[in-house]
């Protein structure tokens, strides 16, 4: 699996930033990569700008399980803004 950085933030009450290292296999990565609204080859990144609960189940989970308890907890709704996944590993 190849890792990477993702940052993005959180609409709970307001927005709050977060940023972690994870590993995203193919079908993870692809589904970010076709909502990119903006993809800068040079920095190795991709940026979407907003997922909710009309996105896949896939997406939300993952986002989800990158929040700390904090922002988790009693939260009815959620959306995510800015995302970035920037690549770890140098592929050849």
């Amino acid at each position: 699996m190849q890792r990477f950085e993702l940052t993005f933030n959180v609409v709970v009450e307001t927005e709050v930033p977060i940023s972690k290292e994870i590993s995203l296999d193919f079908n993870e990565y692809s589904e970010l990569v076709t909502k990119a609204t903006e993809v800068n080859h040079e920095e190795r990144t991709i940026q979407v700008d907003k997922i909710d609960e009309n996105d896949s189940d896939e997406i939300n989970e993952m986002l989800f399980a990158c929040l700390p308890p904090s922002v988790t907890k009693n939260c009815v709704s959620l959306s995510y803004t800015n995302i970035k996944l920037k690549s770890l590993d140098i592929i050849p």
